[in-house]
């Protein structure tokens, strides 16, 4: 890279790494660092004066989706319905609900969905403010354009890696469960009846 660099001069090198969009994405991993370093500190300086963070009482969820993989048949429905309904395509990366089918150990299946947490870790790890707390049904959301596809959402999750918080990189956003406004399309669509929606109380 520095005899790329010793090539031309750094004019042209910023203003190419510019039209590549390499800057900006820089600059903005740059200012997320930032603002978690900020969080973290604050944090510190709470614990060293004896006080101690409690997060506000928030809305819980209307509940969460559970999946029977007794019943799953691993037929992908609930990834088409979920990516179609939010998307306006199919694609399983663009689901947020979705299975992983080990076909060559017997079609063993492992699935994920959002468990709606009480204490959103996803929700605190947000630099942004993108993750909010739906009014109607309490479901943690996220505003697609407030995003900036930190992933610390994701990371953040208590079934990370293998979160159901999606990435789309052509966006360069991160999508989760929103439980549809409260009648979930992928429990409704479920051939085998795998998908259900566990009521708790808001």
């Amino acid at each position: 890279m520095s005899r790329f660099i010793a090539l031309f001069p750094r004019r042209v090198y910023n203003s190419l790494l510019r039209s590549l969009g390499l800057i900006q994405h820089r600059e903005r991993s740059k200012a997320v660092a930032k603002k978690v370093t900020q969080k973290e500190d604050v944090e510190k300086k709470g614990k060293r004066e004896g006080k101690v963070a409690v997060p506000a009482e928030l809305k819980q969820a209307v509940g969460y989706i559970k999946r029977n993989l007794e019943a799953c048949s691993g037929c992908r429905t609930c990834e088409a319905v979920c990516s179609l309904s939010h998307d306006g395509v199919v694609s399983p990366r663009l689901a947020r609900t979705g299975i992983t089918d080990y076909i060559l150990e017997g079609r063993r299946i492992e699935g994920y969905t959002c468990m709606q947490c009480r204490v959103p870790e996803c929700l605190y790890a947000c630099p942004t403010g993108a993750l909010y707390i739906d009014e109607k049904t309490g479901a943690r959301c996220i505003d697609s354009k407030k995003c900036i596809g930190c992933m610390l959402c994701m990371q953040a999750c208590p079934q990370y890696p293998n979160t159901p918080i999606m990435y789309d990189p052509e966006r360069n956003i991160c999508l989760k469960c929103d439980l549809c406004g409260g009648e979930p399309l992928c429990v409704k669509f479920c051939p085998e009846a795998a998908l259900s929606l566990v009521k708790r109380g808001i």
